[in-house]
């Protein structure tokens, strides 16, 4: 469908009201509430509704256990945002591209008008060697990509790494994009998975667009860190100007324990366990569908093969790591589904890759030991529909020799830290204080929360103080920031990997198509008709890539 540019501000408000009635009318169709979990969630609304016309522009926490529907909340609090408070546009922000696929098809849904929403993510097209923004002025490229390039839509849907290269990245369409971040309501989703290491930067950005830029800012998750610890030398400034509740919605105890549908133990009661304790626990009662998450892809083929050599029936056993395409893990993730819907006990085996932006709902969760926000979102996939009276969660303190984190030293960190919290653990799993102890050992323990670029550079002090600099002498007063060398160095995630197209499904047609485009470009001398038709190629391939890490890997990638 073709996507328009917004001209007048009257244009503008009556798409904002077309959105708001949308939101509303879907809101308005639910029949009244009659289970417990419907009857909070009913309740939650009509909360939300007392303050999203009033609050003023500030950063704002929407803390709900997972299923309690905030996707749809902080949509329903934008709009009424924009409507009631003339903001002029919503940005949706996730972290991962299937939280962001997921969320982006739920708000297409429910607003009915793919015209002035924009999804835009980072592809394998993005990088091409036929993209060059010198030429910015003389392309006339369509409306289409200079909106995606702009954000100058309505509705955005994007993700952290397109959100922090607006903030720090000083490519033309970024600069662009940080314009459009004034005056709109932001929705940071799942914000716990922001890297540690750019809490401060990250922060002081959020003060500046929410103080000066007035916007309002809407952190979503169901593990909240404490952005505005004590230990954090740049806090974030919860609320608004007129000093309203930071906490969009408060739950009462009573509402809380509607969301209590896991009870959690400890295998082994927290003592170092072998990848063997796992399968011994999940074959003495087969008849429960199980999930079983651990952190490195190495463990995940262990286990798996143990389970593969030794039950008699594998049709209903599956693993998901990103050694896996997204359209092949996809395909499998649909195929456990509809066993699960159809009450088909499976055992699935599978990186972390499963926590977030997965809707599946097991009886029973086995969980390795990692960072406590990573097993609160294991444990939403745990009696999610709460089918049962409680599902059952295991909690496991694996053997290093087993686990063999290896690189992953922020994972192992975080373990640690959460293996401190869980030793006094009495049977007793309150999310909240559980949550508050972990993240206040977090940010404690951390030596660094500053994110580090060229030659251990910190790249704060490179958008600000620049130290080095004005200690040699070279500069003085206000021109002291390196804003373009923070800018050339900034990345997001630290990624020594390439991105390999492989072979499954429909890949193999999409391959030769892209070859023989490529091949015909090069022909005519660098045909520019032909380079959206690439673009549009890579596009269409981006479920069939995976990663390949350098170093030992590389020569896998040479013969593939």
């Amino acid at each position: 469908m073709k996507r328009l540019l917004i001209k007048t501000y009257d244009e503008s408000q009556a798409i904002i009201e077309y959105f708001y009635q949308q939101i509303e009318a879907e809101y308005g169709s639910y029949p009244s509430p009659i289970s417990d979990i419907n009857k909070v969630r009913a309740s939650i609304v009509d909360n939300i509704r007392t303050r999203c016309d009033t609050d003023s522009s500030g950063i704002y926490k929407l803390d709900l256990p997972t299923g309690a529907g905030k996707t749809k909340i902080s949509l329903l609090y934008s709009l009424h945002q924009m409507k009631n408070n003339h903001k002029n546009k919503m940005i949706y922000i996730a972290p991962f591209l299937s939280i962001l696929e997921q969320n982006a098809s739920e708000y297409r849904k429910t607003l009915a008008n793919d015209k002035y929403i924009l999804e835009h993510h980072s592809n394998v097209g993005d990088n091409t060697p036929f993209d060059n923004e010198d030429n910015d002025d003389d392309n006339k490229a369509a409306m289409k990509e200079y909106i995606k390039e702009s954000w100058d839509q309505i509705v955005i849907l994007s993700t952290m790494v397109q959100f922090s290269n607006t903030l720090f990245k000083s490519r033309s369409s970024n600069i662009r994009r940080f314009y459009n971040l004034s005056n709109s309501v932001i929705i940071l989703d799942e914000v716990q998975s922001l890297p540690d290491e750019m809490t401060h930067i990250f922060n002081l950005m959020l003060n500046f667009i929410s103080k000066v830029m007035n916007s309002v800012i809407i952190l979503c998750s169901a593990t909240q860190p404490s952005l505005d610890h004590d230990s954090i030398s740049h806090k974030i400034i919860y609320g608004g100007s007129n000093n309203e509740d930071y906490n969009l919605i408060k739950l009462d105890d009573k509402q809380k324990q509607i969301f209590d549908r896991v009870d959690v133990s400890l295998l082994n009661n927290g003592k170092e366990s072998k990848i063997a304790d796992i399968y011994k626990s999940v074959l003495n009662d087969k008849e429960k569908s199980t999930l079983i998450i651990l952190n490195t892809k190495r463990s995940v083929m262990n286990l798996y093969e143990m389970f593969e050599e030794t039950i008699d029936d594998t049709s209903n056993l599956y693993y998901l790591t990103t050694n896996m395409c997204p359209k092949h893990r996809l395909d499998i993730i649909n195929e456990i589904k509809d066993k699960l819907d159809n009450d088909i006990n499976v055992i699935v085996i599978s990186t972390s890759l499963i926590e977030e932006g997965v809707n599946l709902d097991f009886r029973r969760l086995y969980r390795s030991y990692a960072g406590f926000d990573s097993i609160i979102q294991a444990m939403g996939r745990c009696n999610r529909e709460g089918k049962y009276d409680k599902g059952e969660a295991y909690l496991v303190n694996l053997d290093k020799d087993d686990e063999k984190l290896g690189n992953l030293k922020s994972i192992e960190s975080k373990k640690n830290i959460t293996k401190k919290v869980l030793d006094n653990y009495d049977g007793n799993f309150n999310i909240e204080d559980l949550n508050k102890k972990y993240y206040a050992k977090l940010f404690s323990n951390l030596d660094d929360l500053d994110k580090k670029v060229v030659d251990n550079k910190i790249l704060l002090d490179l958008l600000s103080l620049n130290k080095e600099i004005r200690q040699s002498g070279d500069i003085e007063g206000i021109n002291a920031q390196a804003l373009k060398e923070a800018s050339d160095k900034f990345s997001l995630i630290e990624d020594n990997s390439d991105s390999v197209i492989v072979y499954y499904d429909e890949s193999y047609a999409l391959l030769e198509e892209l070859l023989a485009a490529i091949e015909e470009f090069r022909g005519y001398d660098g045909n520019k008709e032909k380079i959206n038709e690439i673009k549009i190629l890579l596009n269409k391939l981006q479920p069939y890539t995976i990663s390949i890490y350098n170093s030992k890997d590389f020569e896998k990638k040479e013969q593939g």
